[in-house]
């Protein structure tokens, strides 16, 4: 079966899994938190629309050789062994509920935005300018993972 994009049809997919997440779920590997993943998935939401604005660091070789790679040829991501910078990770300044909400809100902004500028491109710190469609894959992809970091 093919990856759910994360897509106003698919949100409700997206929604469930967060919602199947508990302060107190622990990472089969790894060290994030619950409640710093859902921060996690709320800043990466923030980037893709321009909401929160990050260095570009991205490089020819990342946009063109560690993006394919990442998405398109790699079955699965390392476990624990690809960590993300700590702007990307924080410590919620929130406590699990709060920080579960405004995730779920991010969620369904970018879905909505997507789906009525699908061809807007926005800048991923890494792999440079993408298409709204296009981050739909990727954070389902990339939301994949974690969901199963969690086990959810």
């Amino acid at each position: 079966m093919a990856l759910a994009r994360l897509t106003t049809r698919n949100l409700p997919l997206f929604v469930s899994r967060i919602e199947k997440l508990a302060p107190n779920t622990p990472p089969k590997w790894g060290s994030l938190s619950s409640t710093r993943l859902l921060a996690h998935f709320r800043i990466v939401i923030e980037m893709s629309l321009e909401e929160a604005t990050f260095q570009d660091r991205s490089t020819w070789y990342s946009r063109n050789v560690m993006r394919v790679l990442a998405f398109h040829i790699l079955p699965a991501w390392p476990k624990g062994s690809i960590k993300a910078p700590s702007e990307f990770t924080p410590e919620s300044a929130g406590e699990f509920e709060e920080e579960r909400a405004k995730c779920v809100a991010a969620f369904e902004r970018f879905a909505k935005t997507a789906a009525t500028t699908p061809n807007r491109k926005t800048m991923h710190v890494l792999f440079g300018n993408l298409t709204l469609d296009y981050w739909t894959f990727m954070h389902a992809r990339h939301f994949e993972h974690h969901f199963q970091q969690f086990g959810v």
